[in-house]
């Protein structure tokens, strides 16, 4: 839950006061939340956040770098497309899968220059070349990896539902969909409900919207008092 509504707060290309807010997040005890730590850095700052993800080297659990190669996938930029590049060496089948994936969907030349050189690379995991090489057959291979990058759109029902305060349709869809959605699509569902709205709309009684009192008309006058 942490590490949910951790990235489900962080507002893209925030900048500088957001990394240094997430950056004691990334020595956190519990992995997702530096996971989402680090993704977050990488939402915040882009180019910037690069040089602070030098401890996502040690991790061995796949998640941090699935979810910190999916931001990458949504940049465009010279160093992003060498970071996921160095992610395609790691000896993490997961995070090679997600770096090929997240540098596929982009459409920049750095992107598709770290995928020409590992359509080659014998080295390289076959499900990494077959993405590499545009293989139709790829999502077959790696349908069962954790690394699919997010598909945002999947999520708009409920983001919808939870902005119009109609708490309880939105929980009745997490609860029937949250199980089939991508790991960081489900982070965005459940850090989207930590920080919802609560619903206002049964606050207020209606007779008393309809019939506002004034202290005027509540007090009784001497002359309308009953006689003792």
């Amino acid at each position: 839950m942490r590490g949910a509504a951790l990235l489900a707060s962080v507002r893209k290309g925030a900048g500088r006061p957001e990394m240094y807010r997430l950056a004691p997040l990334l020595h956190d005890k519990t992995l997702e939340v530096r996971g989402a730590a680090s993704a977050g850095m990488v939402r915040a700052g882009g180019d910037l956040a690069l040089d602070q993800l030098y401890l996502l080297g040690r991790e061995t659990d796949p998640r941090p770098g699935t979810w910190v190669a999916a931001e990458l996938g949504q940049m465009a930029s010279r160093a992003s497309a060498e970071f996921l590049g160095k992610m395609l060496k790691k000896d993490n089948l997961p995070v090679q899968v997600a770096a090929a994936r997240a540098l596929a969907a982009r459409k920049d030349a750095p992107a598709r220059a770290e995928l020409d050189a590992v359509k080659s690379d014998d080295r390289a995991p076959r499900e990494v070349r077959a993405i590499a090489a545009g293989d139709a057959a790829a999502p077959a291979v790696v349908a069962s990896s954790a690394a699919a990058p997010p598909t945002r759109t999947a999520i708009e029902p409920v983001r919808q539902l939870l902005k119009n305060s109609q708490n309880r349709e939105a929980a009745g869809w997490i609860v029937e969909r949250l199980p089939s959605l991508e790991p960081l699509d489900a982070i965005d569902v459940l850090g989207a409900w930590l920080l919802r709205r609560p619903a206002t709309a049964a606050v207020e009684a209606p007779a008393a919207r309809a019939n506002p009192v004034t202290p005027s008309a509540a007090a009784p006058t001497a002359a309308n008092s009953p006689a003792l």
